[in-house]
């Protein structure tokens, strides 16, 4: 699709949204052309990635004062340092000088961060101590500070927003209170991170993740191995939260499924975990940020096993979702049907996105 000018563009997501709502009330999906647009994909980063928590990861991964972490968040890069004892910043990880990124992914942890480019250089509060040239009197360190972001825990998982007043985790996550605690989902450890590729859509990615209607056909060999994947339909939407639970196959145990719109995943059960955070790229290419997760004291065979299967589990949703998004961007299929109580959890993610489309066109 060709660029468009703003009021163009309005003007055509709003056609394409016409009888939305009725037609999901019906059981069909949102239209297909909602994908593979460039001037879209800006739209949903502005409108939904920025306005909602991202995972960054968990507070183990700040070990000491001065660590830091870098994230991309609605297309905004984004740093999280560790600035006390007890307590973590959220940044935007922008240069106020001429624009550079200011922390590379892999920095050693220090009291300052600096800038590569010309020496600027910043405390872990985000005030400007140093700057060649450039005397940073009180009043020039404050208006030259990394502008601050939202940051919030949720049992040991650290998450950062750069709406100004998002929901506090507590709320939103407030349908998982029967979750593992903090104090499980803190002591496993960490056995790996991977980053997927995925040639289709973010929301074809999302919709995916959360029906498990394909499972016996795509997963008979990996996930549906490990738990009695049946149990996934389940799980409704509550706001922008989906908690569910699975029995187990061959072990004794409860699998627990944490999903937030958009993009955060959080599996856990007695063997392994996972912790996933999925953004778009590209119109047709998403990106999925893996951290594995090996609860204490478990057979490593065991969870070297698990560990696998959910590793062939997602390149099996990778084969699958690069061969249905060329399908839909051929323009043949305007929507899709989704089955009664085999998609639920599809639609209810797509009436998230409406509303989130509804908003942004209103802004």
């Amino acid at each position: 699709m060709a660029s468009k000018d703003k009021a163009t563009f309005v003007g055509w997501l709003s056609r394409e949204l016409e009888g939305a709502e009725e037609a999901l009330a019906q059981g069909w999906s949102l239209p297909h052309s909602l994908q593979g647009s460039r001037d879209l994909l800006d739209f949903e980063r502005a409108h939904i990635f920025r306005a909602g928590w991202a995972l960054a990861g968990r507070v183990a991964d700040w070990p000491t004062v001065g660590s830091r972490r870098v994230l991309s968040v609605g297309g905004v890069p984004v740093v999280v340092v560790r600035n006390g004892a007890d307590a973590l910043s959220a940044f935007v990880n922008i240069c106020r000088h001429r624009g550079h990124p200011l922390v590379n992914d892999g920095d050693r942890a220090g009291p300052l961060m600096g800038c590569r480019y010309h020496g600027w250089s910043y405390d872990l509060q985000g005030r400007l101590v140093r700057a060649p040239g450039l005397d940073p009197c009180p009043a020039t360190a404050s208006t030259l500070a990394l502008e601050p972001l939202r940051l919030d825990v949720w049992r040991g998982l650290v998450f950062v927003c750069l709406s100004s007043d998002p929901p506090p985790l507590s709320v939103e996550f407030a349908p998982a209170e029967n979750a593992p605690s903090d104090a499980t989902i803190t002591g496993y450890r960490e056995q790996g991170r991977k980053m997927l590729s995925f040639a289709a859509d973010w929301k074809q990615v999302q919709n995916n993740v959360v029906e498990c209607y394909h499972c016996a056909g795509v997963h008979s060999r990996t996930l549906e191995r490990m738990y009695r994947a049946e149990a996934f339909q389940e799980a409704g939407w509550k706001g922008r939260c989906r908690y569910g639970r699975a029995e187990m196959r061959d072990f004794p145990g409860v699998h627990h499924s944490i999903q937030l719109f958009p993009g955060t995943l959080v599996f856990l059960d007695p063997v392994v975990g996972l912790l996933a955070r999925f953004y778009p790229k590209q119109p047709d290419l998403t990106v999925m940020e893996v951290t594995w997760l090996v609860a204490p004291d478990v057979d490593p065979a065991l969870a070297a096993l698990y560990v696998d299967l959910w590793s062939r589990t997602l390149a099996e949703d990778q084969d699958i979702l690069s061969a249905q998004n060329a399908a839909l961007s051929s323009g043949m299929l305007a929507r899709s049907r989704l089955v009664p109580g085999q998609e639920d959890a599809v639609a209810g993610a797509q009436q998230l996105l409406l509303a989130a489309y509804r908003r942004g066109l209103s802004a």
